[in-house]
């Protein structure tokens, strides 16, 4: 609102963009197609498997340290 590049139109325009912008909503509904093509996507599994494999070491390190301490 207080952009000096900006004249007032184009400010009011600029503010009322992201307000008009409705598209993102949250569903906690389960859908099985969207698992199916979440399973079915090659992006998926790197993704996983990288999670995964650093995930397991720095948890072990993580929680075997935790009981020497006691």
């Amino acid at each position: 609102m207080t952009a000096k590049c900006l004249t007032p139109d184009e400010r009011d325009i600029a503010h009322s963009r992201p307000q008009n912008n409705i598209n993102s909503f949250k569903s906690t509904r389960w859908n099985k197609n969207q698992a199916i093509e979440a399973l079915s996507d090659l992006k998926t599994w790197p993704l996983f498997f990288y999670t995964a494999f650093t995930s397991f070491p720095n948890g072990g390190v993580t929680n075997v340290s935790f009981i020497l301490s006691m």
